[in-house]
């Protein structure tokens, strides 16, 4: 009887197949890999201004801010204006130089005290007067609701007792900050004595304050 032996595939060649499919199998891995890496690099670019879930800092974006003027804003109630400046003892010789200077305030304190109007426009006077009886100057409201206020306000004021400097007038607007200065010397007519100094702002005739300080005037 005859025994048939199966003949086996040569043991190199079989080898070969396996080194062969190992190797093609490592090279598409190693590509797939590469491809990932590659897109790690070249991801798309988030631009400007664009927050990454990665916790990246937004480039800050420039903010415009818009300046509000108060230059036409609606008169509101004014406290007594504030005095920031002023001399005590003035001399009557028509050449030393003085500075009065006050802001207008509003009645957010009470119905004399407030915080600064930031407001050009209100039109501001300063005068000197004999201090009146009672030591509480009064003025005419019914004039200063129509603007009136060119001619004396007062029967105690010195009219012309001050000189104002070239360029600045007795009556004038405050800035923008609701400021207004005066640059002046005193007459040499005005006789030595205790007297006042009155600052008066009126917005447009619809509010209207004043307030004053005693200077003493001297040769």
């Amino acid at each position: 009887m005859q025994t048939f032996s199966h003949q086996h595939p040569n043991t190199l060649d079989q080898q070969s197949r396996r080194i062969a499919v190992i190797a093609i199998l490592l090279f598409a891995f190693s590509g797939l890999i590469s491809g990932f890496a590659v897109g790690a690099f070249v991801r798309p670019n988030l631009g400007a201004g664009t927050t990454s879930h990665t916790g990246s800092a937004r480039t800050p974006v420039p903010q415009i801010t818009k300046t509000v003027s108060l230059t036409s804003a609606h008169p509101v109630k004014m406290g007594d204006p504030v005095v920031t400046m002023a001399q005590y003892v003035e001399k009557a010789d028509g050449a030393t130089n003085y500075i009065f200077s006050a802001y207008a305030v509003d009645q957010s304190i009470d119905q004399h005290h407030g915080k600064q109007i930031h407001a050009s426009g209100i039109t501001c006077k300063l005068w000197l007067q004999h201090v009146p009886g009672g030591n509480f100057v009064g003025l005419p409201e019914d004039r200063l609701s129509k603007m009136d206020i060119q001619g004396p306000l007062t029967a105690d004021e010195i009219a012309n007792a001050l000189n104002f400097a070239p360029g600045v007038s007795q009556i004038q607007p405050t800035d923008a900050n609701g400021q207004v200065m005066w640059n002046y010397t005193v007459g040499t007519f005005v006789d030595p004595g205790t007297y006042y100094l009155v600052v008066l702002m009126d917005w447009q005739g619809q509010s209207f304050d004043w307030s004053w300080r005693l200077v003493t005037i001297s040769r």
